[in-house]
């Protein structure tokens, strides 16, 4: 045991320096579309429209670019140093020189000296009061109110001549117009419309040009042109070392942020947060960049840095926080094992260095503190035999040899083989137990395995175990240490297995460790700082190659582990089994397993393949396989690290996902994906453990990447939406205004209705998603034609083709990733039918045919009676003609016979 002091004298830890961060950030210039690098101003309209003014003109943020709007074409050229909107959602630009200008989505309308009441051109800055409806004007000895109805001038009066108006700061109800001026703050009451002045009183009595009162009522300003004025309360002070600041910002988790342009500072973006000041631009990379403006982009959750060299930087809020190596460790040398122990440090095993990570700093276990802890256990396990060489020593001459041997061995670790010693000493004499000694010493330096080590004290560091007693264990290629946290104690446990790449410890107290070039599972019972051999886990048919296992199932009591070519392999006690010769679709290698804490296993391949298996059981069951069809994108799987928040973190060799657990077995899992443009960047590396806070550390290039697993701290994505920014007719852009009434903004037609011939439509869309658009997936039907969605894809266009007329819904869902649904969007339009199928024409022509029908139906009724009147008449005629000619013909006889009856009558005297 080496006690507390002597670690101390051998200096167990070398302290090495604070170690850097690394941020991600996108960077866009004139080659993404600004017209000028010079960006002057930005905003982020009520549409979440993203506009920057330049030196040249304005540009509006679209798809991973900047385009410029043609209807902003009169801008062009011109220095738009302030963007605004107001409560009508019209936007304001102030240009430098050229006055200002409005725009409602049509087109411009100009504000200048020559057409208004402004009182200069040379406009720097605007601000929108919303609740008094006025818009504030700032420039070059200029200030201004402008309201609906007309525009205000204010007369400055300054010692700094001319005044330039380069900033309002709201400090209460009131307005503090920042003109440089030295002694007086001019302050404008946007209620009663009037200025005042004001003696600031501040320390040192410099220039004071742009401020900010933040939400802890702390005070901030640019003072000249390379410091800055701070004060809360009874505390103030300046400091030097910014540049000449032109805008503060202070973000939705209370940092602010100043943007400073290169005056007689060094300029750039720099973050104050927790008492520290941090120099973004260096850890950017960008120490040339001179600092203009900032916006905030609540919606993406980064922020936005002008420069007026360097065009715009975007700086998107991570969960990837990056820590570099110490420049001593070797570019090419590998992570073996990273790990946490009990008091949150994070260890760190490379080849040759024991690193250890806490409170921002590195230190370096000192390497010749484990020859001498190994050495003196040698001397002391040995003494007896060292006693029994130099008992027998026949001359003086072995003695020295011993001697030197010994001085060497002890104090610089430069050793030879024992059994040459020996040799050289001459004990073969078997009369004087030369060969026992001989072999006694041989087999007792199996146990360290420092046969021929040279004199540069090379050691090799492998695994590393925690233990639940504030220890932990170290692999090495001289076996393994125990090293004390709270004692700062380093002991050496003898075992006879040497560069043990794993290490894991079993719930009760079994140590289980592989790798280097055995072809067994070795394990020891670790106990009361000593290990105890175990008998080994030496499968038959299992190839001669290295094992490696990955993880131990506490829950199952159950050991997992691969070999390089015949795949997966479990066992519960002395029982194994092969995982791919019960399901021959698993790969031959694997890289990873975790759990899910219950029944699950998951199994990470070298095929990018996920593999979820029953733990629970007397043999795992395969129960899914997850791949690129599921959103895991990738050719292998690299390592697996459960959170505390229900989420499983996959890295692969293309990109991190994280997945929710309890979605593996259902038909539609939730997974997230993350790579560069989110920050992540450690795609072809396999450590990662979890630290007492619930953050990943998994390795990265010649760092270490702290990720942060809290759900809370995620980048909000529920607020990106998709938008459509142009439909096309017959595969060629239309100017819709010119045909129906359109949005003013998007220019699309609002409510449309299209003709007949008019039914081949492309439909061209995107998110306002400003971080990582290339990820968005877009999926979308056509109501009215199909209700089944699109297979999700990253394409941003839908064609639809000889559409039938009808009413139709175009409905456009966007997800990030394939299968996380974030947003939909609906377009609903009109095909009208051709003119002879339209329902008056239908109706005209039944109406018509009725009328016909009526008319002809009316014209035959009177033609049918008037014939049959006619008939009627003829045949009446002839009736009377007939009864004309039969009375002719019947006359005479009926008068005859009518007398003749009379006659009768009277001569029978038949009176009645």
């Amino acid at each position: 045991m080496i006690n507390k002091w002597l670690l101390a004298l051998a200096l167990a830890f070398i302290s090495l320096f604070l170690q850097a961060q690394r941020y991600p950030y996108n960077h866009f210039s004139s080659l993404d579309g600004l017209p000028s690098n010079s960006v002057r101003s930005s905003l982020i309209d009520s549409r979440d429209w993203f506009w920057v003014g330049t030196d040249a003109g304005v540009a509006r943020y679209q798809d991973g670019g900047f385009v410029s709007d043609p209807r902003l074409d009169t801008l062009n050229g011109m220095q738009v140093w302030a963007i605004v909107e107001d409560g009508d959602n019209k936007l304001w630009f102030g240009t430098y020189g050229n006055g200002l200008a409005s725009f409602s989505g049509d087109s411009l309308v100009w504000y200048n000296t020559q057409n208004s009441a402004l009182a200069d051109d040379f406009i720097r800055v605007l601000k929108y009061l919303t609740k008094y409806k006025q818009l504030l004007i700032g420039g070059s000895d200029l200030f201004a109110v402008m309201t609906k109805d007309s525009i205000q001038n204010f007369k400055l009066l300054s010692k700094y001549n001319p005044p330039h108006v380069v900033d309002f700061m709201l400090n209460k109800d009131e307005y503090y117009i920042l003109t440089g001026d030295p002694e007086d703050f001019t302050v404008y009451n946007p209620e009663s419309r009037k200025i005042r002045y004001i003696q600031h009183g501040l320390n040192p009595r410099n220039r004071f040009w742009a401020g900010i009162v933040t939400r802890e009522n702390e005070i901030y300003f640019s003072v000249d042109r390379d410091s800055y004025y701070y004060k809360s309360g009874e505390k103030e002070f300046t400091r030097k070392g910014l540049g000449q600041v032109f805008e503060w910002l202070e973000d939705p988790e209370g940092n602010l942020w100043a943007a400073a342009w290169k005056a007689e500072g060094p300029g750039g973006l720099f973050r104050f947060s927790n008492g520290e000041i941090t120099d973004f631009t260096k850890l950017l990379g960008l120490e040339n960049a001179s600092g203009w403006g900032l916006e905030y982009d609540t919606t993406n959750a980064c922020l936005w840095f002008s420069t007026i060299n360097h065009g715009i930087i975007q700086i998107p809020k991570t969960n990837f926080e990056y820590i570099d190596l110490p420049d001593d460790v070797a570019s090419d040398e590998n992570i073996n094992a990273i790990q946490t122990d009990l008091n949150g440090n994070i260890w760190i095993s490379t080849e040759t260095k024991l690193l250890q990570y806490a409170n921002g700093e590195f230190r370096e276990m000192d390497n010749e503190l484990f020859f001498r802890v190994l050495l003196k256990y040698i001397d002391d396990d040995f003494s007896d035999i060292f006693g029994f060489i130099k008992a027998h020593s026949s001359d003086r001459i072995k003695e020295v040899v011993y001697e030197q041997y010994k001085k060497n061995a002890l104090s610089s670790a430069n050793m030879v083989d024992f059994a040459d010693i020996v040799l050289k000493l001459g004990f073969t004499d078997k009369t004087l137990g030369g060969e026992a000694l001989y072999n006694s010493i041989q087999d007792k330096f199996q146990q360290f395995n420092i046969n021929k080590y040279d004199d540069t004290h090379r050691i090799f560091f492998y695994g590393i175990q925690v233990l639940n007693t504030h220890k932990i264990l170290i692999s090495s290629s001289f076996g393994i240490y125990e090293y004390d946290l709270t004692k700062d104690e380093l002991d050496y446990l003898p075992n006879r297995i040497f560069n043990l790449q794993k290490l894991h410890l079993t719930a009760d107290s079994m140590l289980v460790h592989t790798g280097g070039y055995l072809n067994y599972i070795s394990r020891t019972q670790y106990k009361a700082g000593k290990l105890l051999p175990l008998p080994t886990l030496s499968p038959e048919d299992l190839p001669e190659l290295p094992q490696s296992i990955f993880a131990v199932d506490e829950a199952a009591k159950r050991l997992w582990y691969s070999s390089l070519y015949t795949g997966l392999y479990t066992s519960l006690g002395e029982e194994y089994t092969s995982l791919n010769k019960l399901y021959p679709e698993l790969p031959q290698r694997f890289s990873a397993i975790a759990f899910d804490g219950d029944s699950l296993a998951i199994a990470g391949g070298n095929n990018g393949k996920l593999y979820v298996f029953s733990s629970n059981k007397q043999t795992p069951q395969l129960l899914k396989s997850i791949s690129s069809q599921d959103g895991l994108k990738g050719k292998a799987i690299m390592w697996l690290q459960n959170d505390d928040h229900g989420f499983l973190w996959v890295a692969t060799n293309e990109a991190l996902y994280r997945i929710a657990i309890e979605s593996l077995l259902k038909r539609d899992i939730k997974i997230e994906v993350y790579n560069t443009s989110d920050g992540y960047k450690a795609y072809t590396y396999y450590n990662a453990t979890k630290d007492l806070n619930g953050n990943i550390w998994a390795e990265a290039a010649q760092a270490l990447v702290k990720i942060n697993t809290n759900p809370a701290d995620q980048p909000p994505t529920h607020n990106i939406k998709a938008e459509l920014h142009q439909i096309d007719l017959f595969h060629r852009p239309v100017q819709w205004n010119k045909l129906t009434k359109v949005n003013p903004w998007t220019q699309l037609p609002q409510n449309p209705v299209f003709d007949h011939d008019q039914n081949y439509f492309t439909f061209h869309y995107s998110s306002t998603n400003r971080i990582n658009p290339q990820q968005d997936y877009y999926s979308y039907r056509l109501l009215g034609l199909d209700t089944s969605w699109s297979i999700a894809s990253t394409e941003k266009r839908a064609v639809f083709t000889s559409l039938d007329p009808g009413n139709y819904t175009f409905e456009l869902r966007l997800s990030k990733p394939a299968n996380i649904t974030q947003h939909t969007l609906s377009y609903p339009f009109v095909i009208l039918h051709p003119w002879w199928r339209q329902w008056w024409f239908i109706v005209l022509v039944l109406a018509v045919f009725v009328a016909m029908m009526y008319v002809g139906m009316n014209w035959r009724i009177r033609f049918l009676r008037k014939q049959q009147k006619r008939k009627y008449e003829v045949q009446q005629q002839l009736a009377e003609l007939k009864l004309q000619a039969l009375q002719a013909q019947m006359n005479p006889h009926f008068i005859f016979n009518v007398l003749t009856t009379i006659q009768n009558a009277i001569l029978k005297n038949e009176i009645d």
